[in-house]
């Protein structure tokens, strides 16, 4: 009976694993020619998506949700439209040229096959810990081979880089967490008797995304809604409906000061990396505030700083941190935790009060 329990339990975790492992597919829809195409990997979509104006790319886990999204345009689908010339309906417009760089796309297949295999390593690790008569020995040499299998795939990353003509930006990659070259380490921390993971980059400052969302922003109705992601599946992902003015602008920062008080007051950490699309809030919080704090929060033409209160209080908690450091990413452009952090802003713009 023991052995049969076990035996289920080992299958369970099995299908953890292996669902963690799977490659993510991505939609390209092509507006202008009403038609749309499958790519599996990121460089291929961007290209496509690129070489095409007025289009986008969306992920998705499976070939079959990628194909319903593009049919639910009543688009056509086009097969190998990398190599096709996607034709829009304005004569005369030129077509960026698609480059086949074969390095760069196994660059990229590595850095998000090994994102991939992190977080399954270390999902499976907190369900674990559930696992009655498991030792703590047994945890550490999972953590152990975990550190093992993803520093040997980072040195054939950088040995790929070194060898390509083309420097690949990470921050182009969907694997969010990879900065600098290099993963951030992954520590659990015992939240309300649940081990919680949480990513940290090299300076030991937690990875938060961050992100605001306003419906019908700049007009009577309006709704603003912010959002803040750790993690897949992690218990402190939130969405938060903004108080006072509804504008995209006080949701990005609100998004951010909801970010800072969860890993202060819940998870008791003082260094925070807020990953955000907003160079509003980076250039506020970096260029503009000190200027403004120094002016009696006044502009250099003597006017009220717009978005004051939730400014101040954002520019108070960061004084109160350690250290908070700001990461720039490209918001719709098929990064997982900008995404992720979006669709939590605008759940939070339909909440009430």
């Amino acid at each position: 009976m023991h052995f049969r329990t076990t035996y289920h339990s080992l299958l369970f975790y099995k299908r953890i694993f292996c669902h963690f492992l799977q490659m993510p597919i991505y939609a390209v829809i092509f507006r202008a020619s009403k038609s749309g195409s499958i790519a599996d990997n990121w460089d291929v979509a961007r290209g496509m998506r690129d070489a095409s104006p007025n289009s986008f790319a969306k992920k998705f886990a499976t070939v079959t949700e990628a194909k319903n999204y593009i049919k639910g345009f009543n688009f056509k689908i086009v097969q190998n439209a990398k190599s096709m010339n996607v034709v829009s309906g304005d004569k005369g417009v030129k077509r960026k040229k698609i480059k086949e760089d074969q390095n760069n796309s196994v660059i990229s297949s590595v850095k998000e096959f090994s994102e991939k295999v992190n977080k399954a390593f270390n999902d499976l690790q907190v369900s674990l810990t559930c696992f009655p008569g498991l030792s703590g020995f047994c945890i550490k040499q999972l953590k152990d081979l975990n550190y093992e299998v993803i520093g040997k795939l980072n040195e054939i990353l950088k040995v790929n880089e070194t060898e390509s003509n083309k420097d690949v930006p990470l921050s182009n990659t969907t694997n969010d967490h990879i900065v600098n070259g290099t993963l951030p380490t992954c520590e659990s921390i015992l939240l309300s008797d649940k081990v919680v993971d949480f990513h940290f980059n090299e300076k030991k400052e937690v990875i938060i995304y961050t992100d605001g969302a306003c419906s019908n922003n700049g007009y009577k109705g309006a709704s603003s809604g912010a959002g803040i992601w750790f993690g897949d599946s992690h218990p402190l992902n939130s969405s938060f409906k903004v108080p006072g003015v509804q504008t995209n602008n006080n949701a990005e920062i609100y998004s951010v000061i909801k970010a800072i008080e969860t890993v202060k007051e819940i998870a008791g950490l003082t260094k925070v990396n807020i990953h955000t699309d907003s160079e509003f809030v980076i250039k506020c919080m970096n260029e503009w505030v000190p200027r403004w704090r120094t002016n009696g929060w006044k502009t250099s033409a003597g006017s009220e700083v717009k978005n004051k209160e939730m400014l101040m209080m954002l520019d108070h908690l960061i004084k109160s941190m350690d250290s908070v450091s700001w990461t720039h990413v490209t918001g719709h452009s098929g990064c997982h935790g900008n995404e992720e952090a979006d669709k939590l802003a605008r759940l939070g713009a339909k909440h009430g009060y």
